[in-house]
């Protein structure tokens, strides 16, 4: 009798308790900006902060409706498993997250901005109370506007983004060595235009280098055989096809490296890699993907049929022009 009075006292306790959970979800542990993700998870952060950082944003949403910097706006890095987004306006300054875990934000500043010459310089005015993000990572101070402001990046990453755009150093072969992960804060709204071309602000363009572009001047035949995994690890067949190109050690080429071809196809199931180097022209094979039959293909989106589909590689032709910088094809 006792053991049934309480489990009745039990269950009115959860049903009385059952409406609240909506409640306390939606207003500390979720958050809908549309930026990067459907959702984020916020009850790793500190419920109040969660209310500051939901109102910061929102009050600089508002204020990008009339300010008129070009930069200004929401940007996205994304990673497998972790990144950063964030969004600044020169009237409502700046909120700066850090999330990990794919959709769980760990880390979070916010404050206002200063235009310094060609910089954007952030003044944090508060600090999330909860980090518990991988590493140490901190709110960088100094950004700038990239890649024809499609890009908005840390001072600290000039650099390497010009590595980026040329396809040199670490990004040479960014298709096969980047699916995972994207290396700077890209542009969150799709219907920017930018006004004006630029790879880096002009006080930073001695760090732009130069892509490798060429175009192809022989096709060699076709086969199908082993190859060292290029596009995940059970792909151990690739489609061989040996090429020449009219660029060589006097434009910078050397054996292993990579350009990405400039046509119609997945650039994450193709890359063109060198293997042998002139002076004013390379030999190379062009590796492709295939399925377990060795067929030729790459997987791609029909909007039709509203699923993905095996679409077949075009043609390797004389003249397709060739390059090592990826955001050529990126966007």
């Amino acid at each position: 009798m006792r053991a049934t009075k309480e489990l009745s006292l039990l269950l009115c306790i959860l049903l009385l308790c059952t409406p609240a959970w909506p409640q306390l979800e939606e207003k500390y542990a979720l958050w809908i900006n549309n930026v990067g993700k459907s959702r984020w998870f916020t009850y790793h952060l500190d419920p109040q902060d969660v209310l500051r950082l939901k109102d910061k944003w929102a009050q600089i949403e508002e204020s990008l409706k009339t300010d008129s910097n070009e930069f200004a706006g929401q940007y996205f890095q994304y990673g497998y498993m972790s990144g950063h987004f964030l969004i600044w306006s020169p009237s409502g300054g700046f909120v700066y997250v850090r999330y990990f875990d794919v959709e769980h934000p760990c880390y979070f500043t916010y404050g206002k901005i200063k235009s310094v010459a060609e910089e954007v310089h952030f003044q944090i005015e508060y600090e999330s109370k909860n980090s518990i993000c991988p590493g140490r990572g901190k709110t960088p101070l100094r950004w700038i506007p990239a890649g024809n402001g499609e890009y908005f990046i840390p001072v600290t990453q000039a650099r390497r983004f010009g590595e980026f755009y040329a396809g040199r150093g670490e990004f040479n072969g960014y298709f096969q060595k980047w699916k995972e992960e994207f290396p700077f804060p890209l542009r969150w709204q799709k219907e920017f235009v930018p006004k004006t071309k630029f790879v880096l602000p002009a006080g930073y363009q001695k760090f732009v280098r130069k892509s490798i572009e060429a175009q192809i001047i022989w096709v060699g035949k076709k086969r199908v055989a082993k190859y060292k995994p290029i596009f995940g690890p059970f792909w151990d067949k690739s489609s061989l096809t040996p090429i020449r190109i009219n660029v060589g050690r006097k434009h910078g080429v050397v054996v292993g490296q990579e350009f990405v071809l400039l046509d119609q196809n997945d650039a994450d199931a193709q890359t063109l890699r060198i293997t042998n180097v002139a002076e004013s022209h390379c030999s190379g094979v062009v590796v492709r993907q295939v399925d377990e039959d060795g067929i030729e293909g790459f997987f791609s989106y029909d909007e039709k049929a509203e699923k993905f589909i095996t679409k077949p590689f075009s043609q390797i032709a004389v003249g397709l022009r060739v390059t090592t910088s990826p955001i050529r094809k990126l966007f």
